[in-house]
């Protein structure tokens, strides 16, 4: 056995959910720097009443994201920790992104808007037997999650509704319109 040779180990993943919203925000900039523009701490108005609100992101895709069919409109993304606050603290920060989807940030409305951490993963155990009908209700406020895996390389993939409409491995999901289109009143 050589003995300077140092044995290949493999780091355990970072468990996200007992990261705090720092640590959360760092690793957004550092994973989707590369592929997309990104505006920090963007005031916006809340359309409905004109209240003032602010979110953690604008962004934009690259152009070789676009070519590969993402959409070529701003979005926004909300991070939030996870703390001790379960079924409320999901609902406030549910409320909070879909507000973000309802208002303009220098006069744009967002394409979409993505709460990272997602909401299963800030539900845990919790997120069993109901997380579905909330998931589609904010499918159809265009927001979604934001997922990565807690280890490097890392990958994401922005899902709504349970169904992935990017991912940085496979590109454009099946269903597009799952993120993108506008649902008002009773549309399906």
């Amino acid at each position: 056995m050589d003995v300077n040779r140092t044995p290949f180990v493999r780091k355990a993943p970072v468990d996200l959910t007992r990261c705090d919203e720092p640590a959360l925000k760092a690793l957004v900039s550092g994973v989707l720097g590369p592929s997309f523009e990104m505006r920090e701490e963007v005031d916006g108005t809340f359309t409905p009443d004109g209240s003032r609100v602010r979110i953690d992101y604008v962004l934009k895709a690259s152009q070789p994201l676009v070519a590969s069919g993402f959409t070529d409109q701003w979005f926004g993304l909300e991070v939030k920790a996870v703390t001790n606050g379960g079924k409320k603290q999901a609902l406030a920060y549910a409320w909070q992104a879909i507000t973000y989807s309802l208002s303009t940030f220098d006069g744009i409305r967002p394409a979409f808007v993505l709460m990272f951490l997602p909401l299963r993963q800030i539900l845990g155990t919790d997120a069993d037997g109901y997380a579905h009908y909330f998931e589609a209700l904010l499918q159809r406020s265009n927001v979604g999650g934001l997922f990565m895996r807690g280890d490097a390389p890392y990958q994401w993939r922005m899902v709504f509704g349970g169904q992935t409409y990017f991912s940085a491995r496979g590109g454009l999901g099946g269903q597009p319109q799952a993120a993108l289109k506008r649902r008002v009143g009773n549309s399906k």
